[in-house]
């Protein structure tokens, strides 16, 4: 059985993050407008200031995953 690892972008991790924008923008409490490329395509660890996130960083959020 070959297994494969998918690597999930840590803003889906992040207790900050909002599901469901109907315009299909990923938001956040940090960058309500969208959050930008760098962070959420994981080429910046939102664990230290970035340019425009109000102060808000990445908190692993309680979530809880279920597996097949």
């Amino acid at each position: 059985m070959k297994h494969e690892i998918i690597a999930t972008p840590q803003c889906l991790c992040c207790k900050h993050f909002r599901f469901g924008s109907p315009e299909r923008v990923s938001r956040c409490a940090a960058y309500p407008d969208g959050i930008p490329d760098a962070i959420f395509f994981d080429r910046v660890t939102h664990t230290k200031p970035y340019a425009g996130d109000h102060g808000i960083r990445y908190e692993k959020a309680d979530i809880t995953l279920v597996t097949a």
